[in-house]
């Protein structure tokens, strides 16, 4: 290969992220195209149909509760979860530090995972009555 320069490392490493960026490149392709979620399986039993539903319920849920963030917050977390942008490139959007930039994700993901301990408690109430 006219590209592995054996300076740099070993050329199972090359190869690994090779293969790696090789794949990143292949999902940003899909989900380009609108294809980026993958296929399920057909459920197999009625428990299984279950677990896709719910699933599938707790997703719409989370995605519900990352849209009620006040900006820049809501954009902070897309792009650090969903794009896996480095601190470093959304602080320099933002104008924010790398620090701010970190205690806004921690707090996302606190009230995030607040959110969700509540909606699992009004589900549990839910199903009691």
């Amino acid at each position: 290969m006219a590209e592995f320069d054996e300076s740099r490392g070993t050329w199972k490493t090359w190869l690994l992220i090779l293969a790696k960026y090789k794949a990143l490149d292949y999902r940003r392709k899909l989900q380009e195209r609108g294809n980026g979620a993958p296929l399920a399986a057909e459920p197999t039993s009625r428990t299984d149909l279950e677990t896709v539903v719910l699933s599938r319920e707790r997703s719409a849920q989370i995605v519900a509760l990352i849209r009620s963030f006040p900006e820049p917050d809501r954009r902070i977390f897309i792009k650090r979860y969903f794009y896996y942008e480095t601190l470093e490139n959304i602080a320099a959007e933002t104008g924010l530090t790398k620090k701010a930039v970190e205690n806004r994700l921690f707090r996302s993901r606190q009230a995030l995972r607040q959110q969700m301990h509540l909606l699992e408690q009004e589900d549990t109430y839910e199903g009691k009555r």
